[in-house]
C-alpha cells in the first residue's frame, strides 16, 4: 500500500486497529490505587476482551496485544490488586482466578 494512503488514515487500517485500543484504555484507567472497585471491573473488562477477540491479527495472541495485557497485569500486581499464583492471577477484590 502506498505510504500516502496509510498516512491519511485508511479506513481499513483504522478498522483493523480499533480493537486493541479498547484494551489500552482500561490498562491506563486502573493505575489508581484509591479506587479498587473500578480497577477490578476494568481487569474483568480486559479478560472479556481477550475472550472476545481471541486470535485476531492484533488480538491478545499477537505481540502487541500480549504486550498490552502484560503491562496491564503487571501494573496491577504492583498496586496490590492482583496476586500471582502459579501462572494465574488472583483478583484480590473479588477473589477470582485469572488465567
Amino acid at each position: 500500500m502506498a505510504p500516502s494512503l496509510r498516512k491519511r488514515g485508511n479506513p481499513k487500517l483504522i478498522k483493523r486497529h480499533a480493537p486493541y485500543r479498547k484494551l489500552i484504555i482500561p490498562a491506563v484507567q486502573f493505575w489508581n490505587p484509591e479506587n479498587k472497585a473500578s480497577q477490578a471491573t476494568s481487569i474483568l473488562r480486559i479478560i472479556n476482551w481477550i475472550q472476545r477477540f481471541g486470535n485476531c491479527g492484533n488480538g491478545p495472541h499477537s505481540k502487541f496485544g500480549q504486550k498490552c495485557i502484560r503491562r496491564a497485569v503487571f501494573q496491577n500486581v504492583r498496586s496490590g490488586l492482583l496476586k500471582r499464583r502459579k501462572g494465574s492471577f488472583l483478583l484480590v477484590k473479588k477473589n477470582q482466578i485469572l488465567k
